[in-house]
Order: structure tokens, then sequence, then C-alpha cells
């Protein structure tokens, strides 16, 4: 059986790519971070998850790329199941990626659908610095909240940039760019606002698997960057609900506008046109059409008609 695949890097970690199944003797189950990137291979799975006594229940949530970020505390690990984000320019909407990470006193495992730039990021940032499973996870977890909160903030300019086109009323503003925006932003913010809540209850249980009380500061650490992006999550959201009625607002005020002057100009002809209706009737006998001024004195009777009703209507300011 061919053993090539298991790498040792600079942390104490190990990385296995997915292409061969590993006996369980050449993973340790001490001091490691044991990365699985590939999520198809179900036997492999199965092998590793049973070697380091991982519920089946567990291995069926990793399994599932959909699944909504969680929490959940064993008697011996926690399983945390989070995501990373990417942009697809070329399909133009917002891609997650699932992570999947199992920590304990003794060991860390992460899933990863496919190697993650997140990931190899966190491993660069922790260097040697830290060896315990604890601080390990810790760094992971800040890395991956420190990436929502980097995703969300590169939606801060555009905000305002579509807030200060509508608010200065211009109307040229892209409403697709604006609609596609809210829609990615809904969808970001229904995967990543249990964060907050998971790392309350994280903190706050009797949680034998963080065993140092010095990280209980850097777990707050954690939990304040989380309640943060759940703010500007929920800020942007609002933002972006206020620019759409306000975008409403102007298309009903510039219809109500049209409207009102196609309405002002229809009043000053409709006199106009009763006018020239009754002239146009062919009655034999209509006794002023033999009146040598009759044509001027309509034509000025017309003309008054309108001018004044166009001032009446500019007076109320209609026009």
């Amino acid at each position: 059986m061919k053993k090539k695949n298991i790498k040792n890097l600079p942390i104490k970690s190990f990385v296995y790519d997915g292409t061969d199944i590993v006996e369980p003797e050449l993973l340790p189950k001490n001091g490691i971070w044991l990365r699985v990137i590939g999520l198809k291979d179900i036997r492999l799975l199965e092998k590793i998850c049973d070697h380091y006594q991982i519920h089946d229940l567990v291995l069926e949530d990793i399994l599932n790329p959909s699944h909504q970020l969680k929490y959940e505390r064993f008697e011996n690990y926690s399983l945390f199941i989070m995501k990373t984000f990417s942009y697809n320019k070329a399909d133009n909407e917002l891609c997650p990626s699932p992570l999947n990470i199992i920590v304990s006193k003794e060991f860390i495992l992460t899933f990863e659908e496919k190697t993650n730039d997140i990931i190899n990021n966190c491993v660069k940032k922790i260097g040697i610095n830290y060896s315990s499973a604890e601080k390990t996870a810790y760094e992971l977890l800040d890395t991956i909240i420190d990436h929502y909160l980097t995703f969300i903030s590169s939606y801060q300019e555009i905000v305002y940039e579509i807030e200060d086109t509508i608010l200065e009323s211009q109307m040229e503003h892209n409403l697709n760019q604006m609609f596609n925006l809210r829609r990615e932003l809904h969808f970001f913010r229904k995967i990543v606002h249990p964060v907050q809540d998971m790392i309350s209850v994280f903190i706050n249980q009797q949680n034998s698997h963080i065993r140092n009380p010095e990280m209980i500061p850097y777990l707050n650490d954690l939990y304040d960057h989380a309640s943060r992006i759940n703010t500007l999550v929920d800020s942007f959201w609002e933002t972006l609900n206020s620019l759409q009625t306000e975008i409403f607002t102007q298309l009903q005020y510039k219809l109500s506008r049209t409207m009102t002057v196609m309405t002002a100009v229809s009043l000053i002809f409709m006199p106009l046109m009763v006018i020239t209706g009754i002239y146009g009737m062919n009655f034999n006998y209509m006794p002023e059409l033999g009146f040598k001024y009759a044509y001027p004195i309509v034509l000025a009777a017309m003309a008054f008609i309108g001018i004044g009703t166009f001032l009446l209507f500019r007076k109320r300011r209609l026009f």
C-alpha cells in the first residue's frame, strides 16, 4: 500500500490529499493537525473517523456540503462546521466552500473539499509559534473569522458608492448591480449570522477541550470579531433595504411628476378642443361665421384660455 501522501509541515501538522488509503497506524493521535483534502473517498474518511473515534453522525455532517454553520460538543472533541468564501467573476456569484473542524485536547482534524487558501494562510501565520491543539484551533478560527471580516468589508465601498449615487438623485445607477449585491449580502448574512452564537456557546460552555484559562481572552476576542461581522452585515443589509426604498420612492416621484405634467397639458388643451369641436360642426346656420373678425377673435380667445391656464398651473407649481 502506498504511503507517499503523508507530508510533515513545519507546524507539526499533516496533510493528506485523498488519493490513497492511509493506514490508521500512520496517523498520530497526539499533538497534530491533520488536514484531509477531498471528501469523495468515503472509505478513507470512515477509516480516519474510526481511528480518532469520531461519531458516524459527525461524518454525515462533514459529507453534507450544504450544511449550515454550527458548533457541537461531544465527549472528547468539539465540531465546528464553517465555510469560507470566494467570488466567481466568470459566473458573477458568491461561492462558499465547506470547512469542517474537529478539535480535541490532543489533535485537530480539518476536512476540506479542495485546498483552501484561507487554511494555507493560517499555516503560514502559525508557523512554529504554537504547538498546542487549543492555540492552533484558536488561530484557525481567528483566520476564518478575519476572512469573514475582510470579505464583508469588501462590500463597504460598493454600498457607499451606490448610496451616494442614489442620495444625489442620479437615476443612472445600476439597479442590477444593487440587486445582485443585495442577493449576495443576504446569502452571506444567512450563512455567517450563527458565528456569534457559536463562539458564545463555545466560551460559556464548561468545555474541557479548552483547558488553558489563558485562552479565554483570545476566545473573547473571537466573539468580538464575530459580533462585528454581524453588526457590519446587518448595517449593510439595512442600508441596501433603505436604498431600495429610496430608489422606488424616486421612481414613484418621477412617475408622479410625469403624470402631473401630462394631466396639466391635457387640461390646457381641453377647453381649446371644445372650441375647435364646436366650430368644426357642419351646421348650415352659425351666425358668427359670417362675422368679419370672428376668426381672429376665436384665436385670441383660445390663446387667452391656453396661456391663462398655463400661468395658473405655473403659479401652483404643476410645471
